[in-house]
């Protein structure tokens, strides 16, 4: 595993379904808040090259 970051604009999130209008984490759906900020926003993820995957923790910091 490679420590590195994932990095956006805006809010990042998992949502079980693809959002069509607003395009914020919805916790009655059960969506889960990775990273926010509607000025930016940084979070650690570690990315496997062998699996091609990014590993990131959702804990709060």
């Amino acid at each position: 595993m490679e420590k590195g970051l994932i990095q956006s604009g805006r809010t990042i999130f998992w949502s079980r379904k693809k959002k069509k209008l607003f395009f914020l984490p919805d916790p009655t759906l059960d969506d889960i808040k990775i990273a926010g900020g509607m000025n930016g926003c940084v979070k650690e993820a570690n990315l496997c090259k062998s699996c091609n995957k990014i590993v990131v923790d959702i804990a709060d910091e």
